[in-house]
């Protein structure tokens, strides 16, 4: 009932600011799930999740107020951190999720607020959960594969120092930004030799990869307009 009471809110609030032009979440949500399991702290997935998840651009969507900081860049909000089941925490105490390393390039802002969190614009790298199911923003500007390693645990709620005997939990969370470039058959964000070696790979594997000319359809003809996009460039 908690948790369900929890996702109404959170639906309501996302669907409340939609009349204002809210950002989009980018796909169904997933829920990093947080349990106390004694004096410590277990996350698993509500979901399975399967490597990185997709940063999309939305051309043209301008955000109004504080969700401007999402404009033009590619981001997603399907991440989200969801209690699973009851707390009871030592009083005067909270729990704290810190940044561990992040890619360059990766921003992260507050779910509610926009503000720039776990080291994002040189805020800090802690940031207290509330709580209840929060989805913050994860953006970047440019193609590539993004991580952000994070450690979870209970700390003292002034000084958001960990709690002594307390077991914290570690995640890595990935996104990635796909490198819009036809010729680049083998992903890796450039243009070289290998390239034509990945397309004869997925010629002889009718991959999708190998349709070059974009009629839907893997034949020889996509080896010359291979050549043509390669020498195009990206």
């Amino acid at each position: 009932m908690m948790r369900q009471l929890i996702l109404a809110t959170a639906v309501s609030m996302f669907a409340g600011a939609g009349a204002a032009q809210a950002p989009n979440l980018g796909g169904a949500m997933l829920h990093i799930l947080i349990e106390q399991d004694g004096d410590g702290l277990v996350l698993e997935y509500e979901t399975p999740v399967s490597g990185p998840i997709e940063l999309f651009l939305y051309p043209g969507e301008m955000y109004n107020g504080a969700a401007s900081v999402l404009d033009e860049t590619y981001y997603s909000g399907r991440y989200g951190w969801l209690a699973n089941g009851f707390f009871n925490l030592p009083a005067g105490s909270g729990v704290f999720v810190e940044n561990l390393g992040t890619t360059a390039g990766l921003s992260v802002y507050d779910a509610f607020s926009y503000a720039p969190i776990l080291g994002t614009d040189g805020s800090s790298d802690i940031w207290q959960w509330s709580g209840q199911m929060t989805h913050n923003w994860y953006s970047a500007t440019e193609p590539g594969v993004y991580s952000a390693s994070y450690r979870v645990y209970v700390g003292n709620a002034t000084t958001q120092e960990p709690l002594a005997g307390w077991e914290a939990a570690e995640i890595m969370l990935e996104w990635f930004v796909p490198f819009d470039c036809v010729a680049d058959v083998n992903g890796d964000g450039m243009l070289s030799p290998t390239d034509f070696t990945a397309w004869i790979n997925a010629y002889n594997n009718s991959d999708p990869e190998c349709d070059q000319n974009g009629d839907g359809s893997c034949t020889p003809t996509d080896f010359t307009a291979w050549i043509s996009n390669y020498n195009a460039g990206c």
